[in-house]
């Protein structure tokens, strides 16, 4: 099959060939304008859809209630447990502490006494053979 060639446009004026280009230049022209307008356009409706995007996302973040989220008031009740557990801890530590001491004194005052019973008897033995001799 031949190839068929295109045949250029002539103007019916003067009977000159014409490309298509210097045909849509008139047109391309005044397209730019709206071209712009289109882009201006596109634009300011993405920073609308994203402007809305950020405010709805801080209000599923709760940014400006952070006072009244569920997440808060776990916050605040674990504080309020850790702060409870440690207190009874501590509680329990000076008990511990106050009981080691107690025993402590008691074997002191033990030993003291012990001693001092010892010195006792080897008095009254010594006292009992002198008197006895």
């Amino acid at each position: 099959m031949p190839a068929v060639k295109k045949q250029k446009q002539t103007t019916a004026a003067n009977n000159t060939p014409t490309e298509p280009v210097d045909i849509l230049s008139p047109y391309i022209a005044s397209q730019k304008k709206p071209t712009y307008w289109l882009w201006i356009g596109v634009i300011g409706l993405a920073m609308i859809i994203f402007g809305f995007w950020i405010w709805s996302l801080s209000l599923n973040l709760a940014w400006f209630n952070w006072k009244k989220t569920p997440e808060n008031n776990l916050l605040k009740q674990t504080r309020t447990d850790w702060d409870q557990l440690f207190t009874a801890a501590q509680i329990e530590n000076q008990k511990i502490e106050a009981e080691k001491k107690i025993k402590e004194i008691i074997s002191q005052i033990e030993i003291a006494n012990t001693t001092t019973t010892v010195a006792t008897t080897t008095t009254s033995t010594t006292i009992n053979t002198t008197t006895n001799n």
